[in-house]
């Protein structure tokens, strides 16, 4: 017999969940350390009436002490999206004109998208310093002058990464 680390209910060696509470023993015997197998003639004996000194009080079930996993902090990463998209525009102005137009918005809509994430302009008034600048001026700036707009945000977005990182945790 073994018991069970968060409600301290006995399951047979053969079981893996507790009949219970439903925890997996295995995870947490893989979690402590130990499993929880109790003799049998070490199991106190449960008379089914309380002591006068534990008459009325809740009795709270035991928790498994659970280490705390660390938050991994996101690092900066190129958008692959993002540069195929410049790729595939210049590529499509080459080929077919109005396939590049379907490009520009899309890569406006994207550039729109990744500033959102990234928290670009957030609580700042914007000036003419780009990293103040909110989504949809980034947005605005590919769709009007695309071919200045796109490779300027690329250029800037690690910076714009750098000034909110703080914000997209």
């Amino acid at each position: 017999m073994k018991k069970c680390p968060n409600c301290g209910t006995q399951a047979r060696d053969e079981w893996t969940l507790c009949p219970s509470c439903g925890i997996d023993l295995r995870k947490a015997a893989g979690i402590l350390g130990r499993d929880y197998y109790v003799p049998l003639e070490s199991e106190p004996v449960f008379t089914g009436t309380a002591g006068p000194a534990q008459q009325g009080m809740i009795v709270p079930p035991l928790v498994a002490a659970v280490p705390a996993r660390p938050v991994p902090v996101p690092g900066y990463s190129s958008n692959v999206w993002l540069i195929l998209l410049l790729f595939g525009t210049i590529l499509a102005a080459i080929v077919w004109a109005p396939l590049a137009w379907i490009c520009v918005v899309l890569s406006g809509i994207a550039v729109h998208v990744d500033a959102k994430y990234l928290h670009a302009g957030n609580y700042q008034k914007e000036t003419f310093s780009s990293v103040t600048w909110n989504p949809f001026s980034w947005a605005l700036l590919v769709f009007i002058w695309w071919f200045v707009g796109m490779p300027f945000y690329l250029y800037r977005r690690r910076l714009i990464w750098e000034t909110y990182r703080d914000d997209i945790r």
